[in-house]
């Protein structure tokens, strides 16, 4: 009796989902681990505040470049590395994962009319192109893409969610067998955003 409590109580434990969460947005990038109902920010992690106090001039100086930073967050070509990465993490581990949340919003930026109707419709020609391969590989539970012509913006802009989960069980099997590839993989994320 106690060996089948220990067996259902291990089965549970390996159904459990875990997964990671992808945020790209006007405010930066966002790395999340879930864990069933738990979810973990992994990136970019909460900076130690010290009690020491700053000049005017310096505050100033900090305010100043952290909304010129602001400013060039969110931008399409920012993205494209990531979503390589993203690309080539998926490909690695298709078998086990499934993507539950994937959502897009794409803000296209022109002030002529007809250039901005020929990137509407290429946009959605490259989504067109897209979903198909991503539905070949994966199942996608909940999806929402979008896209927008804003002819006061400056320059294209991406709001990109995407939610992957997988079982324990699946993923210790991961581990595993890939363990060393995905270590290699958040090296070089990691840097990647420290050199932007």
């Amino acid at each position: 009796m106690g060996g089948l409590i220990a067996a259902g109580v291990l089965l549970a434990f390996m159904l459990i989902p875990v997964g990671i969460c992808l945020i790209y947005d006007t405010k930066g990038f966002y790395l999340y681990l879930r864990i069933g109902l738990i979810r973990i920010c992994l990136y970019p992690r909460k900076k130690i505040k010290t009690p020491i106090k700053e000049s005017k001039k310096n505050q100033t100086k900090s305010t100043e470049s952290s909304k010129q930073n602001e400013k060039s967050k969110g931008k399409l070509s920012d993205f494209m590395p990531i979503l390589q990465i993203v690309f080539d993490f998926l490909h690695d581990f298709r078998s086990k994962l499934r993507i539950t949340n994937l959502q897009m919003k794409l803000i296209l930026a022109n002030n002529d009319p007809c250039d901005l109707a020929i990137a509407y419709g290429s946009a959605w020609a490259a989504l067109g192109n897209l979903m198909p391969l991503l539905e070949r590989y994966f199942i996608i539970k909940n999806r929402n893409l979008e896209v927008e012509c804003d002819f006061e913006a400056t320059e294209n802009l991406l709001n990109a969610r995407i939610d992957i989960a997988i079982s324990f069980g699946g993923l210790l099997y991961i581990l595993i067998k890939h363990g060393f590839r995905g270590i290699k993989k958040y090296i070089e994320l990691s840097k990647n955003l420290k050199a932007v």
